[in-house]
């Protein structure tokens, strides 16, 4: 019987950020208080998902559409970039 070669790519080429997304959970690790990130989503998907880790959230609305019904709920809505950063301020 032939074997078939792997179709996963090789560890050093599954991040294509330069470490940024393991760099990234281990200080989430180190931190424990997670509240103390503001996670910013154009998608509702990822807001969940942050909520779910205990982070704030700020979704970008760029396409004016709702949100969606969800019990979590991002802690910021705004229509831009700019919007954000001026109610930050």
């Amino acid at each position: 019987m032939e074997q078939r070669a792997s179709r996963q790519p090789e560890p050093a080429r599954r991040d294509f950020c330069g470490g940024f997304h393991e760099r990234l959970r281990q200080r989430l690790l180190q931190v424990g208080d997670r509240s103390c990130f503001l996670f910013l989503a154009y998608h509702a998907f990822d807001c969940i998902g942050a909520k779910s880790s205990d982070m704030r959230t700020a979704f970008v609305d760029r396409r004016k559409r709702p949100y969606g019904q969800s019990p979590r709920q991002p802690d910021l809505i705004v229509e831009s970039l700019t919007e954000l950063a001026e109610t930050l301020r």
